[in-house]
């Protein structure tokens, strides 16, 4: 059985090369490379401004009035009017439990990152 031994400087990966390209370079290697790209690249573009405008078409012209008028319809269902305090209970409890097991989940991940000697960075403060 042979073994065979390398220094850490031979063994530790490079990193890659990054060079800055401008965007119309770009676009010209990665959606322009060939004419199949070329073609897939208008046609979907075309596609995508087709279905924008149909969207912001539909936005403006909607008429929201039943969406007003049904807002409870659409909010509770068919939940009987008089029992409403007990869906919001729910609404309430559902929340309160996402909310503890999203800290527990936290507190889980900070000390796992002690252990390991890590830090644990949360994240900006807002």
């Amino acid at each position: 059985m042979t073994t065979v031994t390398t220094s850490p400087a031979e063994s530790a990966p490079t990193p890659p090369v990054h060079r800055r390209t401008s965007p119309g370079a770009w676009m010209k290697k990665n959606l322009f490379s060939n004419w199949y790209n070329s073609l897939l690249t208008i046609v979907f573009g075309a596609f995508i401004l087709w279905a924008l405008y149909a969207l912001i078409s539909y936005l403006i012209g909607v008429d929201t009035e039943i969406i007003v008028v049904n807002l409870r319809l659409y909010m509770a269902g068919r939940f009987p009017s008089e029992q409403l305090e007990r869906l919001w209970g729910a609404i309430y409890v559902a929340s309160a439990t996402v909310a503890l097991f999203s800290r527990v989940n936290v507190v889980n991940a900070q000390n796992k990152a002690a252990e390991a000697g890590l830090e644990y960075a949360e994240g900006p403060e807002y």
